[in-house]
């Protein structure tokens, strides 16, 4: 998924992927590549910088005390890029597992402007769909997206006193947006996503900017939707990076009706 920009309600979602060999590490713009028929590809894609490539896997951090896993090796060569004006995440094939805290001011995944993270191209199943399935015989695991090389694992907890079989995803098991030092606001973040990448027990949410803000803690908002889980109802600073922030923390104006 590749994201542009969004003010408000308005919100640009593409999906794209690549065309490169599996074996080189791609610099392309794979929008361009992937829609390369007479429908044409949209122009502002080549703002992103594709061929601005951090392999991550042959990362150097030695300079990151805190690069002992996945996730924090994510934060630090996301700004690098950011800090170079944007470029491309590239994840080679493998399986890279992300153990995010739970907190209500925790966050996952954040990109930043003008920043994308790229898997590696399947050699097959390039659509990511099943040619012909049966859905009557076709098992859960079934859905297209077993040929991708590289497998983002987000972990699980379990709620106290759960009486469901399995795991629950948690509530930062996400790959989303945040602002950077040169942005006031997620309205600002631009040219961010997602390609070629098989997510387990995570999803993608890119933000939710709003005209009237938030306030500065979900007890505090002046328009609740929600009965907030705790410890949210009164931790969670919402900025709009969280499904929830809108529900559970928009400043609004209350209006007050009264009887004539």
């Amino acid at each position: 998924m590749i994201y542009q920009s969004f003010k408000n309600l308005l919100y640009s979602t593409i999906f794209l992927f690549s065309t490169l060999p599996a074996f080189a590490q791609p610099t392309d713009n794979p929008i361009a590549s992937f829609y390369s028929d007479i429908e044409g590809y949209p122009a502002w894609t080549d703002e992103i910088k594709w061929n601005n490539v951090y392999n991550v896997a042959t990362q150097d951090y030695s300079q990151c005390a805190a690069c002992t896993n996945d996730f924090e090796k994510f934060k630090y060569v996301r700004d690098i890029a950011y800090n170079a004006g944007g470029g491309v995440l590239y994840y080679p094939a493998g399986t890279y597992t992300f153990d995010i805290s739970d907190a209500p001011n925790s966050e996952g995944l954040m990109l930043k402007k003008g920043v994308v993270i790229r898997g590696e191209k399947p050699g097959t199943d390039g659509r990511a769909v099943l040619a012909n399935p049966d859905i009557l015989t076709m098992a859960i695991t079934d859905h297209g997206l077993n040929a991708l090389p590289t497998k983002f694992k987000f972990t699980t907890t379990r709620l106290a006193n759960d009486t469901l079989a399995g795991a629950i995803s948690k509530m930062w098991n996400c790959i989303g947006i945040k602002s950077g030092v040169n942005e006031t606001g997620l309205d600002k973040v631009k040219n961010v996503g997602v390609a070629w990448i098989e997510i387990e027990y995570g999803y993608i949410y890119f933000g939710f900017a709003t005209e009237m803000g938030y306030a500065s803690n979900y007890a505090s908002a002046s328009l609740n939707y929600i009965n907030p889980i705790e410890p949210w109802k009164s931790g969670r600073n919402p900025d709009g990076t969280h499904p929830m922030d809108w529900f559970g923390g928009n400043k609004g104006i209350k209006k007050e009706v009264s009887a004539v």
